[in-house]
């Protein structure tokens, strides 16, 4: 199987995780630097999925790296889900 095709494969396999991901974090709103339930959820779905899960990360207490281990081709994903109080987040 090609590349572009196992990588489509993959991402219909994790499409209800991260569906569930989305909705959680839309549900559980938290301001910069506070987000202690969103983390401790995304860091609990990635080890579900086999993801070794570092923290914290530098001196942020609800940063972390997640690492499959695998030195095959990878993908890097950074993401900011702070909510913002000026448009009605917090």
């Amino acid at each position: 199987m090609d590349i572009r095709r196992r990588l489509l494969k993959r991402v219909d396999e994790l499409a209800p995780a991260v569906l569930e991901v989305s909705r959680f974090i839309h549900a559980h709103p938290e301001l910069g630097f506070e987000e202690k339930a969103c983390s401790a959820f995304l860091r609990g779905k990635l080890a579900a999925l086999g993801f070794r899960v570092e923290r914290p990360l530098k001196s942020l207490p609800t940063a972390f790296v997640a690492s499959s281990g695998a030195a095959r081709p990878a993908v890097g994903f950074v993401s900011e889900y702070d909510a913002l109080p000026e448009i009605g987040h917090g």
